[in-house]
């Protein structure tokens, strides 16, 4: 009776292991077609021979230092390969080559990128990215031939309950066409991550710009000449002290928010915003114009 009882005892603790593991694997979230979703299924002929990413599409990308791409402490291509925090753990992810992984047709303009999330981190922002012009497929990733599109803000909030389809709405550039790479930084507020995700792409455009230019109407030369007015003398009006607006003093030794992006902010620092003050909680360097004070709680904290 006692074997039988160590017997069922290791038997439960291995089933108990592989529900751990698996709730682990199943941990974070993917843009569907991305690269590291299609290479579970669905990319033809090219995103094959990839390893254990094809198992476990939701780890690729996973970098446990937020910012670290934006901020040059782990180039791009590293990052793609991360497997939950382990740089290089999905080496295949990283491979370059005109015709190594499938691409998705798109067209610029405004365009759904939808999510599945398998986790509900708490999220600061998910910010995207485009290559520019001119880009290589050839070569290795480098952040430093992206262009920043926009921002998506959580402000420190859950994308969505895990295991759900969430869409975001973007503009993608119709200034340049063919082989492109598509990236998502996802900055997360629950812990110190980012996850980087890339999706290959064949972007078609027909030239025509996003906005069309404002066309303003051609006003005729006047044919008669002015009629001529009498002169009044201009009346004089007593003159108003400016209004004083009243604002909240910042604390003292707050800089103001500059918008800059590349600008680097300090924990602990303080800084004023439409006549507030802020605390910096986690050193992080600005890589969006949008991420305001106001907007993102996760980094500034009203005082």
């Amino acid at each position: 009776m006692k074997k039988i009882s160590v017997v069922l005892s290791v038997v439960l603790m291995s089933v108990m292991l592989l529900f751990v593991n698996v709730q682990t694997a199943f941990g974070h979230g993917w843009m569907f077609n991305d690269r590291a979703h299609l290479a579970s299924g669905g990319g033809g002929n090219l995103n094959q021979n990839m390893g254990n990413i094809t198992w476990e599409p939701q780890s690729a990308g996973e970098v446990n230092s937020r910012f670290a791409v934006e901020e040059g402490r782990v180039t791009l291509n590293q990052a793609v390969s991360a497997n939950s925090g382990n740089i290089g753990g999905f080496p295949r992810m990283s491979d370059f080559g005109v015709n190594r992984f499938h691409r998705v047709p798109m067209t610029g303009g405004a365009t759904n990128i939808q999510w599945w999330f398998t986790a509900p981190h708490s999220t600061i922002s998910i910010v995207y990215y485009i290559s520019r012009p001119g880009f290589n497929p050839g070569q290795p990733l480098n952040f430093a031939d992206f262009d920043y599109l926009t921002t998506v803000h959580y402000h420190g909030n859950s994308p969505a309950i895990s295991h759900t389809v969430h869409t975001h709405n973007i503009t993608l550039p119709t200034d340049r066409s063919g082989a492109h790479v598509l990236l998502a930084a996802w900055h997360v507020a629950d812990n110190n991550v980012s996850w980087y995700r890339v999706k290959d792409i064949y972007l078609t455009n027909t030239g025509v710009p996003t906005q069309p230019p404002v066309t303003q109407p051609t006003q005729p030369p006047a044919t008669q000449p002015p009629a001529t007015q009498p002169t009044q003398p201009p009346a004089t009006q007593p003159t108003q002290p400016p209004a004083t607006q009243p604002t909240q003093p910042p604390v003292g030794g707050a800089t103001p928010f500059s918008g800059v992006v590349g600008t680097v902010y300090t924990q602990g620092q303080l800084v004023s915003y439409n006549g507030n003050t802020y605390r910096v909680q986690v050193t992080f360097t600005l890589w969006s114009p949008d991420w305001t004070p106001t907007l993102t709680p996760a980094l500034f904290q009203r005082l």
